[in-house]
């Protein structure tokens, strides 16, 4: 007879085992067969202007990225009384601009702005500057701030508005005149300084640039401990604006020419840029280059280096559009635009608003093409960037000889300090952080030195990424990844064990191996490659609002070296699977071929056009842990006392080849399946279960082929998923 007690064991033996096999469950990791409809066409206007032989794989990919994922932000609405406000306020710089019967002229005897670089001005100019940046950064009078109110005019909606498009110039252009008119309200002299980062770029270690020192824009790794801006709060009061110098690339003289010896806009801006003078490209780089809040759109204003970047982007576009009057190209009119083209954004419609305030609140009607307007030839105006051989005589460049041809380059922190030091500590009025006025006599501020000449940068910069999703507990799941690479084809530091030109008859698929390719890099990538190489994991969410980013070393010596690591991604939640985008890059930029462990068989899906786009969700078999060291832990292998470990490739779901072929990764093998309509953000997935090789519930497009160029051999795939025709809302998940 069955006693209580035994039925009471049995109940919590049962629950238990439920637990365990939860557990147990919650732990796959499957490729998606088409990324969502907007990404891929994103990816495919991409690569209509280039490919990976005309610029680094790791600046279409961010690009893509970064108008994918604008549409998780809700941008912040000026209500009517701060709409009120801003107009009351800057109302009269703003007029020059109003269009229809509002337009009022300029009065003759208010002079044009003059912009300078931002070490051609005099340190009092720099700390007038700074300054107004401080004041505006804690003026009440709109909440939280109005340099934070400002900022968002640059993120969620209003990013497709500014990006990808021939709006792009003319976007920022409006943005600069509205928030320098602000800065002016403090000092009516002070004018935003562009950063002209080529002057860095030739630099032998453009990471020590004078730019990142507290006599500039602060450190260039981490938050803002010290300089001007140290302690400066984003939208969440507990974080600020951090940085990762060096892991991009920056303007480049060549790449500027390029650029300036066009003549038409629609050969340098989206979708119809030329491959080597795509202007949105270029700036891209740099956004990576400084890393951290700049990596991300959404997040890029917090950082005040963004707005002396894209000051250098605007000072580009004059010099451009000065040569277009040279050739007699009207330069207000020349704004290219295609309704019959689909790869035109409807955003950018040069009839389309730009968004910065409600519609109609104030009947100005600033559209897309405002930014073309003629008349910022006379209101603002560009001193030219320093050149040899005095460079604007600027204690923080030098003139460099042997570049052909000679060019003023930026001195390092290191140089300055050696030959005077308070050029680089001592900022004589700059405002205390954290106040908008200066009480009393206003003090010398001294800025802490540090009494080690040269300062070292991590390798790897140990910082926290996850700036895209609240850190909450139990909120990450850590998945192991493999990296194979091959020597980089323009290692030349290291002679010894290079496979390239090794010709065997036998080689049959490993040929890969001794192939050099054709991949295009950042220029400076040379100059910063060593034996120790590090290849950059990045993971962004497809279905919601997260990104991470990780580094594995590798060995720069061998023909062939492989490395383990781990990333992170959103934990799944019960039924709330997560989508995410995966993808690897070297210090070059330089894309690295994505693979994904597929069904039981938890073989290597190879041969059918996976691109990065993974589901993380509650089934079985276990694929990633709720730690960084139980993902780690869990890669190796110990079935004995005496028995070497080694990895355990059946716990690795992902891996990445940086093989340095020439194939574009995300192309229309992946692309949604006809009648998903580009705009959707499908979420529903079909995933059909079973053994062996399976179907598809929704078969591809016709005439689309698997991906057959692959290097690693055909896998038995498992349950593919597939995005569904259904139209779903863009809510954050979190």
């Amino acid at each position: 007879m069955t006693t209580f007690s035994q039925i009471i064991e049995g109940l919590v033996l049962g629950l238990l085992s439920i637990l365990v096999s939860v557990q147990w469950c919650a732990a796959r990791i499957e490729p998606l067969t088409y990324l969502p409809p907007d990404l891929q066409g994103y990816f495919d206007t991409c690569h209509s202007t280039g490919n990976f032989t005309t610029y680094p794989g790791e600046i279409p990919f961010w690009a893509s990225m970064q108008l994918f994922v604008c549409r998780f932000v809700q941008h912040r609405q000026l209500s009517s009384e701060e709409t009120r406000f801003v107009y009351n306020t800057i109302g009269s710089s703003l007029s020059p601009l109003y269009g229809g019967q509002r337009r009022v002229k300029r009065q003759a005897s208010t002079p044009p702005r003059i912009r300078k670089e931002v070490r051609a001005m005099t340190i009092p100019e720099r700390v007038q500057y700074f300054n107004a940046l401080n004041r505006l950064k804690h003026d009440r009078r709109l909440r939280p701030n109005i340099y934070d109110v400002l900022s968002s005019f640059h993120e969620g909606d209003l990013i497709a508005l500014a990006h990808f498009g021939p709006a792009f110039p003319g976007w920022h252009r409006l943005y600069l005149w509205l928030f320098e008119s602000f800065l002016r309200l403090y000092n009516p002299r002070v004018t935003i300084p562009y950063w002209a980062s080529h002057l860095d770029n030739d630099m032998d270690d453009s990471r020590q640039s004078v730019i990142f020192s507290d006599a500039f824009f602060g450190p260039g790794v981490g938050p803002p401990t010290s300089g001007p801006f140290r302690s400066w709060q984003t939208a969440n009061p507990n974080t600020v604006f951090t940085r990762a110098i060096g892991n991009g690339g920056l303007y480049t003289y060549d790449g500027i020419q390029r650029i300036l010896i066009r003549t038409r806009n629609r050969d340098i801006l989206i979708p119809t840029a030329q491959a080597d003078s795509n202007f949105e490209m270029q700036h891209g780089a740099a956004h990576v280059y400084v890393g951290g809040s700049m990596n991300n759109l959404n997040e890029a204003t917090r950082d005040p280096i963004f707005f002396s970047h894209h000051c250098f982007v605007d000072q580009i576009w004059e010099r451009f559009r000065f040569g277009q009057r040279v050739a007699g190209v009207p330069t207000q009119s020349d704004y290219p635009w295609d309704p019959n083209d689909p790869r035109f954004r409807p955003g950018h419609n040069p009839d389309g608003m730009m968004g910065f305030f409600p519609a109609g609140e104030l009947n100005i009607d600033f559209t897309q093409r405002t930014g073309y307007s003629d008349l910022f030839f006379s209101l603002v105006q560009y001193e030219p960037v320093p050149s040899c051989p005095r460079c604007g005589d600027s204690p923080y460049l030098w003139c460099n000889r042997r570049l052909n041809p000679a060019r003023c380059v930026s001195r390092t922190t290191a140089e300055m300090r050696t030959s005077n030091r308070d050029l680089v500590d001592n900022m004589p009025g700059l405002l205390p952080t954290g106040s908008g006025t200066v009480a009393g006599r206003k003090k010398r501020q001294v800025t802490q030195p540090t009494d080690q000449v040269c300062s070292k940068l991590p390798f790897i910069d140990d910082y926290d990424v996850n700036t895209m999703s609240n850190n909450l507990p139990n909120s990450w799941a850590y998945v192991p990844v493999k990296v194979v690479t091959k020597r980089p084809v323009n290692f030349h530091g290291f002679q010894k064990y290079s496979l390239y030109g090794v010709q065997n008859n036998n080689n049959g698929l490993k040929n890969v191996f001794v192939t050099p390719g054709n991949y295009a890099g950042y220029s400076t990538c040379n100059k910063r490659m060593s034996e120790a190489g590090k290849v950059k994991i990045v993971a962004y969410g497809l279905n919601h609002y997260a990104y991470s980013q990780e580094y594995v070393i590798t060995d720069n010596r061998l023909g062939i070296s492989e490395s383990s690591g781990v990333i992170q991604v959103k934990m799944p939640a019960g039924t709330t699977m997560s989508d995410v985008m995966v993808a690897a890059f070297d210090e070059c930029g330089r894309v690295c071929r994505p693979y994904c462990k597929q069904g039981t068989s938890m073989t290597h899906n190879g041969d059918e056009g996976f691109s990065g786009g993974i589901r993380v969700s509650a089934q079985s078999p276990t694929q990633y842990s709720s730690s960084y060291g139980d993902a780690l832990l869990g890669m190796w292998n110990i079935p004995s006392q005496n028995s070497c470990p080694s990895i355990d490739l059946s716990q690795v779901p992902l891996s990445f080849f940086c093989d340095y072929t020439d194939a574009w990764l995300w192309d229309s093998v992946n692309q949604s399946p006809r009648g998903v309509s580009r705009g959707s953000v499908p979420q529903k997935i079909h995933v059909r279960q079973g053994s062996g090789r399976q179907k598809l519930r929704q078969r591809p497009p016709h005439g689309i082929r698997p991906n057959l160029r692959h290097v690693l051999p055909p896998s038995v795939p498992g349950p593919h998923t597939v995005y569904s025709r259904r139209r779903t809302s863009r809510s954050l998940i979190q």
